[in-house]
């Protein structure tokens, strides 16, 4: 047991060191107890500060939110670090989780009553009182026309004859043959008998040049290849699997 002139010491003692540590503003924030036992004891108290500037003489751990930008910050001993915000509800991130993790769902349409009462919820708040908008196989992007969650698009097309530049192809040649030949006569120096026992010279053409009809223009008929088997075309760009999660909270 502890007697009355001993508690009085202790009392007078916690005193002194409590009046010492609020003069000293380094440990302002270090209290002392007394266990059961009379011993006196220290502990840091972590003190909690709302401004738009940063609290002088900080200890560790201690808290500051900064009005300022609106973020909450700790003390390290060095530096004031900032404490992560919480994302928000129907906010979307791509990640390599496999499952729903810390209030992200995955985007696999499932249905909405499968989720938790406050996920569903907050699902319904989203606009999703179905099912959740299913990502596979699909890029995020925000069109001019729709809604929120809709799915549309395909990873293939298929060309049409409207698709294709309006242009003739034809085929054709000259019609280049346009000729002619000559003939050149040569004159005879031979005889031939005449009436009455006599000889006759034969009469000869000298160099008499002949020329035959010009017939001979034509031309050709060319053909292009037409027809096709109209085959798919696949434009899914090359890719990085990974899911897509929408945060309902827990």
């Amino acid at each position: 047991m502890i007697n009355n002139n001993t508690k009085n010491k202790i009392k007078l003692v916690f005193l002194t060191l409590y009046i010492y540590a609020l003069h000293n503003p380094t440990y302002a924030q270090r209290d002392l107890v007394i266990d059961n036992k009379g011993t006196i004891k220290q502990f840091n108290r972590t003190t909690v500060t709302t401004a738009d500037t940063a609290p002088s003489n900080p200890f560790i751990k201690d808290l500051w939110f900064d009005t300022s930008t609106y973020i909450t910050k700790v003390w390290n001993g060095t530096s004031w670090d900032e404490i992560i915000k919480l994302p928000d509800i129907g906010d979307v991130k791509y990640g390599m989780q496999s499952t729903d993790h810390d209030g992200w769902v995955t985007l696999n349409g499932r249905a909405v009553n499968t989720l938790s009462a406050s996920q569903k919820a907050e699902a319904m708040s989203l606009g999703f009182t179905t099912n959740l908008p299913d990502a596979i196989d699909r890029t995020l992007m925000k069109r001019s026309m729709g809604s929120i969650g809709d799915v549309g698009g395909n990873n293939t097309i298929q060309i049409q004859q409207q698709n294709l530049p309006n242009v003739t192809f034809t085929g054709s040649t000259t019609d280049d043959g346009n000729h002619s030949h000559t003939i050149q006569d040569r004159h005879s120096t031979g005889t031939s008998p005449r009436g009455r026992g006599g000889r006759a010279v034969l009469r000869d053409r000298l160099n008499t040049t002949r020329t035959t009809s010009n017939n001979g223009n034509h031309s050709h008929t060319g053909t292009v290849s037409t027809g096709g088997s109209g085959v798919i075309i696949d434009f899914t760009p090359s890719f990085l699997n990974v899911n897509v999660f929408v945060y309902l909270g827990n």
